[in-house]
């Protein structure tokens, strides 16, 4: 008999958990990385749990499951104490993997506006058991001074009915993580995206560029006119934000029959990052050349200098075939180790490969009398 009251105490107080309208659950991170605080609530038939004064009847076990997924935006400004910038961040949900199933919330976006800090939510509402994966993201935005955060996050929420038939949250195997590291998904604070404001000038540079002919044999003949040729730069990721720091100029016309030199420039950057870049040439048309073929990956390395207070670029590194860990074009004082470069350029080599004029073999050949030719 004691038994039997313990059982019915212990299901009458299950059945008060299960019937609270709201359950917190929540994720850890490391600074700058990501958490979850996921709130659930259960709906029935498609509706929040009705109050105590409807006179339809309470069903038996709830129909679905709202999760809401906190998104935390922090912003940390430069120098330290700077006046503070209130701007709007836009983030993004979309499914974590192929063969998850991709039970999206009606609003795929969401938008934070704040100075310093500030939580909002995705929800999600789930009708049915099972495991779910997300990838939540900051889109980069345009507005100069600020570096958006380029990582991402994936949430593998795993949904279980319990006794009563309700859909509830299994914690054990609901989680968040990086592509290598995951978490337990019950901590207070939410998916965390730190921002960076840099309130300083912006940093500039130009990169040089060269053409060099060479003749296509060794001891060949150089053109005695100068060709034309064009080289191109594009910007090839976002850096630290959505706006475009290439020259206003992307393209440089070289006219040489040796060599030239030119450069794109300048490149203004509002942000610390690193920006890549891509510089190739445009083949021309004129049979005589060789035209070069190589693609030069330019990473711009800008950084914030905490004692100076301003942006500075550490480093521009060409990559290209020849060069798989990167040629220094110029290197500031104050990287580790200290090298002061004297800046080198992006080069491209043609060969020239016209020759002279077959020579008419017949010419040298001693000539033939016909009148002298024997019977």
């Amino acid at each position: 008999m004691k038994t039997r009251v313990r059982y019915r105490l212990l299901a009458l107080c299950m059945a008060v958990l299960l019937i609270c309208p709201l359950i917190s659950v929540s994720a850890f991170a490391e600074e700058g990385d990501a958490s979850s605080d996921i709130q659930y609530e259960n709906t029935e038939n498609g509706a929040h749990t009705q109050d105590a004064e409807s006179d339809a009847a309470e069903p038996d076990a709830a129909d679905s499951l709202v999760v809401k997924i906190p998104v935390t935006k922090k912003i940390d400004y430069h120098p330290t104490g700077s006046t503070k910038v209130e701007s709007t961040f836009t983030f993004q949900i979309a499914p974590g993997s192929d063969d998850a199933k991709a039970k999206l919330p009606e609003k795929t976006t969401l938008d934070i506006t704040t100075d310093q800090e500030k939580t909002d939510y995705f929800e999600i509402t789930f009708t049915e058991a099972g495991t779910y994966c997300y990838q939540v993201n900051e889109i980069a935005g345009t507005e100069k001074g600020f570096s958006y955060n380029n990582g991402y996050f994936r949430i593998w929420i795993e949904i279980v009915q319990d006794d009563a038939g309700n859909l509830v949250v299994d914690e054990e195997n609901s989680f968040y993580g990086m592509p290598t590291d995951r978490y337990p998904l019950f901590t207070e604070e939410g998916l965390v995206f730190i921002n960076h404001y840099y309130n300083c000038d912006p940093v500039t540079i130009k990169i040089p560029v060269e053409k060099k002919i060479v003749p296509a044999k060794e001891g060949g003949e150089m053109p005695k006119e100068d060709g034309t040729f064009t080289l191109t730069i594009e910007q090839m990721n976002s850096g630290a934000d959505a706006l475009d720091h290439s020259p206003e100029e992307t393209s440089v016309v070289l006219k040489t029959a040796s060599s030239d030199m030119g450069e794109f420039g300048p490149m203004t950057f509002y942000a610390a990052g690193i920006y890549v870049f891509s510089i190739k040439e445009t083949a021309g048309s004129d049979s005589a050349y060789e035209y070069d073929e190589t693609v030069h990956s330019i990473d711009v390395l800008v950084s914030f200098n905490e004692a100076q207070g301003v942006l500075q670029v550490d480093h521009v590194l060409d990559y290209h075939e020849g060069s798989p860990e990167g040629d220094p074009l110029f290197l500031s004082e104050g990287t580790d180790p200290i090298q002061d470069v004297t800046t080198l350029s992006v080069q491209f080599t043609n060969k020239y490969t016209a020759s002279e004029d077959p020579k008419d073999e017949s010419k040298d050949e001693d000539p033939k009398d016909e009148s002298k030719v024997e019977d």
